[in-house]
């Protein structure tokens, strides 16, 4: 049994393309870069492409790329296998062998490139129409929260200045020996001690 004449063809694969002609045969991956393959090999593939990914037998293999399993050798088959899987790799393209079965191509999803996302748009509060309303209202909250924390303290500190500087110390003037002078004492009792201690030392 003699292979049929070959037809020309375009089959995609994945994101490759086999294409043949009478020129020869051809795989042209995703980045356009074309490899050449003989006919057997396009023979090959094209039969495991028809076959749905399903498994295709060595047997089927042989006949669709030769015609006649006599007229050639035993590694015939397995080196044409691994020439393909050398350029459909590039595209993750895999032909996998099924022991004692055969073998079928198993071609990944074709990712599409997703689209870039948008960057977020930064709201400028600033631009807004109620902004710069609600800014004019603020302004008069915070001065008048300024006025009451500094009233506040300021009255805090009178009544304390009070109490610690008019109320605990007494200014007394003190005439010893026909000399005036000034103390401040903390407590009036200490005013009979000093002029005590006074007298003694005289």
């Amino acid at each position: 049994m003699l292979r049929p004449k070959l037809e020309d063809l375009q089959i995609p694969i994945g994101n490759c393309l086999l294409k043949r002609s009478d020129s020869g045969a051809e795989l042209i991956l995703v980045n356009q870069k074309s490899f050449s393959i003989t006919l057997p090999e396009s023979c090959i593939l094209e039969s495991l492409i028809k076959n749905d990914l399903k498994i295709s037998t060595k047997e089927e293999l042989i006949i669709s790329a030769w015609g006649n399993p006599k007229i050639i050798g035993p590694n015939s088959l397995p080196v044409a296998i691994t020439n393909l899987r050398k350029v459909l790799e590039l595209d993750n393209i895999k032909i996998i062998n099924v022991p004692k079965k055969g073998y079928k191509l198993h071609i990944p999803d074709i990712e599409l490139s997703p689209e870039p996302k948008k960057p977020l748009e930064t709201l400028n509060f600033s631009t807004l129409p109620h902004s710069k309303e609600e800014n004019s209202r603020s302004q008069p909250r915070f001065y008048q929260w300024l006025y009451t924390f500094v009233s506040s303290t300021g009255l805090a500190l009178v009544i304390l200045s009070y109490f610690y500087f008019w109320h605990t110390f007494d200014f007394v003037k003190v005439n010893i020996n026909n000399q005036s002078s000034q103390i401040c004492l903390t407590d009036k009792n200490e005013l009979e001690l000093f002029i005590a201690n006074t007298k003694k030392e005289h």
